[in-house]
């Protein structure tokens, strides 16, 4: 895996989920798997990578699903939950970080050689998901972003 630089590695990412951050060091975190020889990055901890803003993506990524399943005449709230599995599941999340190139921008452990493995994928778009989050508060942006993803 080629190990690009922040500032590429940051534009890189916005020109794929066409979204520019005011703090690209959000999204830098976001990019860093656990096991990563980076510990903080601005004032946050990153002891875990980017998991923390994994846990926050997941949720902004099902709420957003969630919102738009409600607005529709759907029956059942089960069909809502297979839209959040079918959508938000690993294996669809790691598709779609390998379909856009994502995994070329992921900081991964030093020692880690080899392709990126899917959960690894999987975690960094969610964590992306919650980083457009944190810097736009807007679930219409991160609508957008999740649209261009092809997750919504």
């Amino acid at each position: 895996m080629a190990q690009a630089s922040r500032n590429a590695s940051i534009s890189g990412v916005e020109r794929i989920i066409e979204y520019t951050f005011s703090d690209g060091l959000i999204l830098w975190e976001a990019l860093h798997a656990p096991g990563a020889n980076t510990y903080d990055i601005g004032n946050r901890n990153l002891s875990n990578g980017n998991k923390r803003l994994a846990l926050l993506g997941d949720t902004v990524l099902k709420t957003v699903l969630i919102e738009g399943w409600y607005t529709t005449t759907a029956p059942r709230a089960a069909r809502g939950s297979q839209i959040v599995a079918d959508v938000g599941g690993n294996a669809n999340l790691a598709g779609v970080g390998r379909q856009h190139g994502i995994e070329h921008f992921i900081v991964t452990h030093p020692g880690q050689f080899g392709p990126v493995a899917a959960g690894t994928i999987a975690d960094t778009v969610e964590a992306i998901l919650g980083a457009v989050w944190l810097d736009s508060t807007n679930l219409a942006t991160v609508r957008a972003v999740m649209q261009t993803l092809g997750l919504a």
